[in-house]
């Protein structure tokens, strides 16, 4: 009894010392910053709370953010028993809709788990948005006109203008093509709505003007939304 009395405080000495010293712990390693309307704000903030649940400090080694567009602040020592905040900003100016993922690696003298990867989230979404990418214009054979579909976050969405602009002029063309040229264009009363009723799809009408050879350039599209007043899709006319 003695014997296994001495294997069961040796096996518990062997244990604490496995658990002693400095230990980080993270609430979450990852942050939602939910949706973010693109244009509207150009940073987002994260936080991440860690605690040292061992029983010396707990030393900051390294917080490196994945890109420039990351930056950091937190405290180089932590306590035992006491937390600390970390706190970052991304700078999300120019990003388009889509999703967003900025990495953090953080290491610490932590006896578990000395390099943690921190991860920050958002949706990012425009206030505008057409369903194409690249536009294509055709004024033969057919004088149909191209739809595109476009999603808004506004009810009451108005398109003032279409225009196309060339990438390079050209001293043969029919037209300054150092201008933009005015794209006849008709918006269809929106048809469909999202499941929650906050975003409207539109069928927008766009009839190629009559001209000779092919024009690569950029469309720009003019809205009423104040958060964007302007879209800008690279496109191609093909004419006769």
């Amino acid at each position: 009894m003695k014997v296994f009395n001495g294997f069961l405080f040796a096996s518990t000495l062997c244990a604490s010392a496995v658990f002693a010293g400095p230990k980080a712990t993270f609430k979450s390693t990852t942050f939602d910053c939910g949706k973010v309307i693109e244009g509207k704000i150009n940073l987002i903030h994260a936080e991440f709370v860690l605690s040292n649940t061992g029983d010396k400090p707990l030393k900051i080694i390294n917080v490196r953010p994945g890109c420039g567009c990351t930056n950091v602040k937190f405290d180089s020592t932590v306590a035992p028993g006491k937390s600390m905040t970390i706190k970052s900003d991304v700078n999300i100016k120019g990003y388009h809709s889509g999703p967003l993922s900025k990495s953090i690696s953080f290491t610490s003298n932590s006896e578990v788990d000395p390099t943690v990867r921190l991860v920050i989230q958002a949706e990012i979404v425009a206030p505008v948005k057409v369903s194409e990418r690249f536009i294509r214009l055709e004024s033969i054979p057919t004088k149909s006109p191209h739809v595109v579909d476009v999603v808004s976050l506004k009810k009451d969405l108005i398109i003032s203008g279409v225009t196309f602009k060339m990438h390079q002029q050209n001293s043969n063309d029919t037209w300054q093509s150092d201008l933009p040229l005015d794209i006849k264009y008709k918006l269809l009363p929106f048809d469909s709505t999202s499941a929650d009723g906050t975003i409207f799809r539109y069928k927008l009408q766009m009839f190629s003007p009559e001209l000779k050879g092919a024009y690569y350039g950029d469309f720009t599209i003019k809205t009423n939304n104040p958060d964007m007043k302007e879209l800008v899709v690279q496109g191609l006319i093909t004419g006769s």
